[in-house]
C-alpha cells in the first residue's frame, strides 16, 4: 500500500506544484526550478 502511495507522490510532484505555483501566480517560479 505505501508503495502505490510513493510512486504517485513521485509520478506527478511537478504537476502539483505547477497546479499551486499557477493558482498562486508564481509560474515564473515554478519554471525556474523546473529548468
Amino acid at each position: 500500500m505505501a508503495d502505490q502511495n510513493d510512486a504517485e507522490k513521485t509520478e506527478e510532484p511537478t504537476a502539483k506544484k505547477l497546479s499551486a505555483a499557477r493558482k498562486k501566480g508564481n509560474i515564473a517560479r515554478s519554471t525556474e526550478v523546473n529548468s
